[in-house]
């Protein structure tokens, strides 16, 4: 059995064969709330990116994604008493980073600042292919951005963030069976785009 204290990194070494990083998560945002900083260290390290392509599925600008993807880790510090693990570490990390880009986006357009999208494709590119490795995947991701906001979230957090739908209800806000009824009208959407585009699951 492992020690307790090396369980964090345990799973850390496992997770690049595919291990369900919630529970590693967990154990490394609690070894963080007992004083350990390198469990933070940790999360970042396997969230950051996941994270911030998420968030940039909201503003669609990488620079801003990657502002309120660090401001997300800042709240676990400023907050890290607050998670209770009523959900899964990563519902409510993702939860914290959409509240965040939301709340930027709602500012923004009250300021009437709302950034068109300036950098690269190049710097989107590079942050997708890291995280979705998969290149039929890659295709499918793309194929999002042809949906509307709400089918794009859903299919993103249940295909690619492997959530269940009490969770993608979590982070969206939504009740499970609001989540179920989004998923089939927006795997409906999805499969249309792709048999347009020549795309084969």
């Amino acid at each position: 059995m492992s020690n307790p204290s090396n369980i964090c990194k345990d799973q850390s070494e496992k997770t690049a064969g595919g291990i369900d990083l919630n529970d590693y998560g967990l154990v490394c945002y609690r070894r963080f709330m007992d004083g350990d900083d390198s469990g933070l260290e940790e999360i970042v390290k396997f969230f950051s990116q996941p994270l911030m392509l998420f968030i940039n599925g909201y503003v669609n600008n990488i620079n801003v994604a990657e502002d309120i993807m660090s401001e997300s880790f800042l709240k676990l510090i400023i907050k890290r008493r607050r998670f209770k693990g009523n959900s899964t570490f990563k519902t409510y990390l993702f939860s914290v980073g959409r509240n965040l880009a939301v709340d930027y986006l709602r500012k923004a357009a009250s300021n009437k600042t709302v950034p068109l999208m300036t950098d690269s494709l190049s710097d989107f590119v590079e942050l997708e292919s890291v995280v979705i490795v998969d290149e039929q995947k890659r295709k499918i991701h793309s194929a999002l951005w042809k949906l509307n906001d709400l089918y794009r979230e859903v299919l993103y957090l249940s295909f690619f963030e492997d959530m269940t739908n009490e969770q993608v209800a979590l982070v969206l806000k939504k009740s499970k069976k609001q989540v179920e009824n989004l998923l089939y009208r927006a795997k409906q959407s999805l499969k249309a785009i792709l048999e347009r585009e020549g795309i084969t699951l």
